[in-house]
């Protein structure tokens, strides 16, 4: 496919298009190429061809009435550039990949433990450092927003990541909490990338702050599913819970209208859940789902508590499997 231009109302619009044809491409093990995708503002000012044939028909909501012209327009262009960049997608290389591959290149000559633990320790000063740098001074707003991306936290993500997790194995490593607000910025304003993000955070094991960050990032309800999945995903491996905690994650489960986000949910609560009588109710929730894929992976992951393993028999029966 060639490039194409979607035009829109408003950013939030365009941020939902964008986010269907994401989720379609990777349904189809393809992906957008962030080099190339941004979301632009029109110069109200300047009324130029474009504007003039997009007055012709309503972008959402009527057909396309067929002139032959917009489509010249589309594949031209001829906008003002810059006002909002909203990437999506990875470059041909993953800046995880080249900060891994990177890293290993530059420790194929040391082997001293004392030398390794040092490279590592550098690695994560250099990101101390710079993350901080993208951002003006005692604020969260970006220093340089027309030039910073989401890939700029990708490759910071993914270098701090992988230092942190690697020093680990010589040595305890706590992951700084002055850095855990731009972590959460980013997964904030680049939500298609959680599952990036998510891998750093889940070095903030245990941590208060980002337990209730993520939870109400998670009742925010942002139109994309893959980025609840990772949300509760990050929240059933690094946190404790309450009985009384759970019993409202059992209140989302409900309210769920994604079957990818109830499957996490469920595998939360069965994870946690020490409450028979939560268990009652979830067994009798699991027994109402209409997808017999989703009760069949959901009990599969149930399984794996050994201490219901005699039970599974009648577990599966009460699914009506």
């Amino acid at each position: 496919m060639d490039d194409i231009k979607i035009y829109g109302y408003s950013e939030s619009e365009l941020r939902n298009v964008l986010v269907h044809i994401d989720n379609y491409l990777k349904g189809h093990g393809l992906s957008i190429n962030s080099k190339k995708t941004g979301i632009t503002a029109i110069d109200g000012a300047k009324e130029d061809e474009t504007v003039k044939e997009l007055r012709r028909f309503e972008v959402i909501g009527n057909d396309y009435t067929g002139d032959e012209s917009i489509f010249t327009e589309l594949s031209e262009g001829g906008l003002e550039s810059s006002i909002i960049k909203s990437l999506l997608g990875l470059s041909e290389q993953s800046p995880e990949e080249h900060d891994e591959n990177d890293a290993k290149k530059q420790l194929e000559n040391i082997t001293e433990p004392e030398k390794i633990i040092a490279f590592w320790k550098k690695e994560i000063s250099d990101v101390e450092l710079e993350l901080p740098s993208l951002f003006k001074n005692d604020s969260l707003e970006l220093a340089e927003p027309e030039k910073t991306d989401d890939i700029d936290f990708i490759r910071l993500s993914a270098k701090y990541g992988t230092a942190v997790r690697s020093l680990s194995e010589y040595k305890q490593v706590k992951a700084s909490d002055n850095l855990l607000q731009y972590w959460l910025f980013a997964l904030n304003k680049f939500y298609w990338r959680a599952s990036n993000y998510i891998l750093t955070l889940q070095h903030y094991r245990d941590n208060g702050t980002l337990k209730q960050e993520l939870i109400s990032i998670y009742k925010a309800d942002k139109n994309y599913e893959c980025y609840r999945y990772h949300i509760i995903t990050c929240l059933t491996y690094n946190f404790r819970y309450t009985d009384r905690e759970l019993r409202e994650f059992f209140k989302y489960l409900k309210a769920e209208n994604s079957e990818l986000v109830r499957y996490a949910l469920y595998c939360m609560l069965i994870k946690h859940s020490d409450d028979q009588q939560l268990k009652s109710t979830l067994r009798v929730q699991l027994s109402k789902e209409a997808n017999n894929y989703l009760k069949l992976i959901t009990l599969a992951y149930w399984k794996k508590d050994a201490s219901l393993v005699s039970t599974m028999d009648e577990l599966v029966k009460q699914m009506g499997l």
